[in-house]
C-alpha cells in the first residue's frame, strides 16, 4: 500500500440530521443515513485506510442529511441536503476511496460519486503543519 492509504482518512456522518418535513417521533434522517453506510462499511473490502465515525450535530441542521471528509494534510469537506438513501451511502463509500487515492486529496465535482456532485457545504484548506 502506497503513502495515502496509511493515513486516517474519516468519513464522518452526522447522526442527528433531520430534514425538513421529517415527522420529530421518526428516527433521525442522519441517524438512518448512518446506518445504512455503516452496514456498508463493514463489509465493503476497499476500507483500507478509512474509519466511518457517526457525530452528533455538524451545524448543517438547514441543509441535512450532513456528511464530512477529513485526513491529515488534506483539505476536509462538508456536504449537506443529502437524501438518507442507500445510492448516497454506497457513493459515500466511494466517495471516501476516492479521497484516500487522490494525494492533494482534491475532490472535482464532475468527478465525484452522483449523491455528492451538488451540496458542498464547506471546503477546508489542510490545516498548517510546521
Amino acid at each position: 500500500m502506497g503513502f495515502e492509504a496509511t493515513l486516517n482518512h474519516r468519513l464522518i456522518v452526522c447522526t442527528t440530521c433531520r430534514r425538513e418535513g421529517s415527522p420529530a417521533d421518526a428516527p433521525a434522517d442522519g441517524g438512518r443515513l448512518y446506518e445504512q453506510v455503516r452496514t456498508l462499511f463493514d463489509d465493503w473490502p476497499d476500507r483500507s485506510g478509512c474509519a466511518l465515525t457517526g457525530v452528533e450535530c455538524m451545524s448543517g441542521c438547514n441543509r441535512s442529511c450532513t456528511i464530512g471528509l477529513s485526513a491529515p494534510g488534506k483539505p476536509s469537506y462538508l456536504f449537506g441536503g443529502l437524501a438518507p438513501t442507500a445510492e448516497t451511502a454506497a457513493d459515500a463509500l466511494a466517495l471516501v476511496a476516492q479521497y484516500r487515492d487522490k494525494a492533494d486529496g482534491v475532490l472535482e465535482r464532475r468527478a465525484r460519486p452522483p449523491s455528492f456532485r451538488r451540496g458542498i457545504l464547506a471546503k477546508i484548506p489542510a490545516a498548517f503543519t510546521p
